[in-house]
This record gives C-alpha cells, sequence and structure tokens, in this order.
C-alpha cells in the first residue's frame, strides 16, 4: 500500500493512518506519481511518526502551565492513539470531559487503561496503573480546585503547589508509558512531536495564574 501526504500539514504517513501522526488531521492526498517514483517504494522510504514527548518537556510545561497542560495532553495523547486502538477518537470531546465533574474521573480512567493495555499487549511491562492514576488525578484536581476558594495566599499558594505537583508527576508517568510503547512499536522511525501553538497558550494561561496564586492582591 502506498504512503499518503496529510492534507492539512504535508507530512508523510504510512497508508494504515487514519489520522496524520503529526497534526491529527483526518483528510489525506496522494503522492503524486512524479514524487513517489523519486521517493521510491513504501518500504524504501522511512515515514516518521513524531508522536514522542520527552519527560522534560511534559515535566516542564505542566508546571509552567499551573496543571492546565493535562487538558492539551488529553487532547494530543487522544489523537495519537486513535490509529493504535482502530477506534473513533474525539480528541477535544476528550479533553473538555476532563472538566466535567465525576464523568471526567472515568474519561481519565479510560485513557490510562488504553495506554497500559497497549503497553501490555506490546510485550512491555507497563508501569502505569490506571488506578492510581486516576487517584492522583482526584487529589490533585481538588487541590487545584480548592486553592481557588482560599483567600489567604500561603493556603491557595501550598494547596496550587501540591496540586500542580501531583498532576505533573501523573502527566509524566503516563507519558513515560507511552514513550515506552511508542519506542516499542515505532523504532528507528519515532521522533519528537513539535512544540503545538496549544502548549504556548496554555503556558502563557498558567503563568498568569501562579501570579494570580503567589502575589497578594
Amino acid at each position: 500500500m502506498a504512503d499518503k501526504f496529510c492534507a492539512n500539514c504535508g507530512e508523510l504517513n504510512a497508508a494504515e493512518n487514519n489520522f496524520c501522526s503529526n497534526c491529527g488531521a483526518r483528510e489525506f492526498k496522494d503522492i503524486p506519481p512524479r514524487l513517489a517514483a523519486r521517493l521510491g517504494t513504501p518500504s524504501e522510504r522511512a515515514v516518521t511518526f513524531p508522536v514522542r514527548l520527552s519527560l522534560g518537556r511534559v515535566a516542564l510545561v505542566s508546571v509552567l502551565s499551573y496543571g492546565t497542560y493535562m487538558i492539551y495532553w488529553f487532547y494530543l495523547t487522544w489523537k495519537q492513539l486513535a490509529d493504535e486502538t482502530r477506534e473513533d477518537h474525539y480528541p477535544v470531546w476528550h479533553a473538555l470531559s476532563l472538566l466535567v465533574p465525576i464523568y471526567g474521573f472515568f474519561r481519565m480512567h479510560r485513557h490510562m487503561a488504553v495506554i497500559e493495555e497497549l503497553a501490555s499487549n506490546a510485550g512491555l511491562w507497563p508501569s502505569l496503573s490506571k488506578g492510581w492514576a486516576v487517584l492522583l488525578w482526584v487529589i490533585g484536581s481538588a487541590l487545584w480546585g480548592a486553592s481557588a476558594d482560599k483567600a489567604g495566599v500561603g493556603v491557595a499558594a501550598v494547596l496550587s503547589i501540591v496540586g500542580v505537583a501531583l498532576i505533573t508527576a501523573l502527566n509524566v508517568w503516563a507519558q513515560g508509558s507511552l514513550n515506552q510503547y511508542w519506542e516499542k512499536v515505532k523504532g528507528a522511525n519515532l521522533r519528537e512531536a513539535r512544540l503545538g501553538i496549544g502548549e504556548v497558550i496554555f503556558v502563557l494561561f498558567g503563568l498568569l495564574a501562579w501570579v494570580g496564586t503567589l502575589l497578594p492582591a
């Protein structure tokens, strides 16, 4: 089967991909015959998969974004996992579900269960535990939300720091397990995902939140 170009960003994708490995778009276009001849057969050219996120990057963005990076991470990795599960994924709604009380916990469980199952099916010993992941999210998001209700700057700061630390630990833990999976199934074709505008927006929002939490009004 011939490889194909993403109609949105131009990334070269494997024929079996349902979503672009770079931007997540679902629209593709065929490689022009002349270009295909220059590129060679699919077996002769390497298709790269920009899906890996370094743990340092995940940790830094999680902290700077005041923990809100989890929402963007949910969106991004759910797009990436669509081709692995062979199921219909709706990454935007999936990410927004984290903001829904109670229901968000079930979506967190589902997200982590998919990573855990894929790692296990790939012959890896998954370090991620979906149960502990949900517990970290429950406690971290509770502290995260409680900090906004505290009048004292000191109390709000402590709650925020602990909450963000727990959410960051969860993000790094989950991405570490996912990276192991990507390294196993993508091998030499794996590369780092580009920094997205969404990450920049969440960091800017988070910095404003940190200023509002740590500095007296």
